[in-house]
């Protein structure tokens, strides 16, 4: 499970914000409702893009991304995941 949160500092309303994400090795999109798949295949290199409301300057939005973790990782491995905001 991981909770992207994008803050907006100004100076005005970030209209149609969106990320996106390559999954990190060893995870596969599960749920996300405001994401889709755009490439990559799963538990390798799964590409998503995710599209969020506007954000009022001087607030944030999130997103919670649900992920399946493939039974080959290691217990205890820990995985963590990069996001590029792109509005």
């Amino acid at each position: 499970l991981y909770t992207v949160t994008l803050n907006n500092a100004g100076p005005s309303t970030a209209s149609q914000v969106s990320f996106d994400d390559t999954l990190p090795a060893g995870v596969a999109l599960g749920l996300a409702g405001a994401c889709t798949v755009t490439g990559g295949t799963a538990y390798v290199d799964q590409a998503i893009n995710c599209t969020l409301s506007n954000i009022t300057c001087g607030l944030s939005g999130g997103q919670v991304i649900l992920v399946d973790v493939n039974k080959n990782v290691a217990e205890g491995t820990t995985i963590t995941n990069n996001v590029t905001g792109l509005n």
